[in-house]
């Protein structure tokens, strides 16, 4: 049987350690475009920019902050409808697209709705994350180190040996592990040995492939 090998030239014992960590979301993210269609693209600019206001509006009642906002440049485009022969020209399209980040969750299902009556009615996703990312990694890649070296003793002690220090440390990217990329044959929740994520939850992962030197 085939068993793809990371690390090409090992010189001791490899390991496969991973840890995720359920936490729930405190912001949301919602991104949306604004477009309207004219017969000129001058006519079409000016309603866009007349839309950028009203939607502003919404921004500023929900005290949205300028830091948590992402505008586009306004695009324009030739508009049509139907295909093939029953295509037709509309006119001229100019969108704006916005990234705006709410730290307030309760008031989701209000600003969404407020957005659509503002005519911001291309709303192409709101998702959850967290402000603690960066740390939870951190600790999700502590934790997945020592879930390696956790393996490496249990195979070391086998082979009536002892682990030394890491002689190679390969960082794995956990969204990798389930689509086909670097380390594919490894399901990483069935190699988690530390921790899980809870139902409903954000799940920050890590994982790292760690080669420990063998002493007599």
């Amino acid at each position: 049987m085939y068993v793809h090998q990371a690390i090409q030239h090992p010189q001791g014992v490899t390991a496969f350690g991973s840890h995720t960590i359920g936490v729930e979301p405190d912001r949301a993210v919602a991104s949306f475009a604004v477009a309207r269609i004219a017969d000129k693209p001058e006519e079409a600019f000016e309603q866009v920019e007349m839309a950028r206001a009203t939607v502003g509006s919404v921004l500023d009642h929900f005290r949205i902050p300028a830091s948590a906002i992402t505008v586009s440049r306004t695009s324009i485009e030739l508009a049509h409808e139907g295909y093939g022969e029953n295509r037709k020209l509309l006119g001229y399209r100019a969108q704006l697209d916005y990234s705006v980040v709410i730290d307030d969750l309760s008031c989701i299902t209000t600003f969404v709705t407020a957005l659509v009556r503002a005519g911001a009615r291309s709303i192409q996703s709101v998702t959850y994350t967290t402000s603690k990312l960066r740390e939870l990694r951190r600790q999700a890649r502590e934790a997945a180190f020592a879930s390696a070296r956790v393996k490496a003793d249990t195979y070391a002690k086998a082979a009536g040996l002892k682990v030394g220090r890491a002689l190679h440390i390969e960082d794995v990217d956990p969204s990798s592990l389930r689509s086909g990329g670097h380390g594919s044959d490894v399901d990483l929740t069935v190699h988690d040995e530390v921790g899980s994520a809870t139902s409903g939850s954000i799940t920050v992962a890590g994982a790292v492939l760690v080669c420990f030197a063998l002493i007599d």
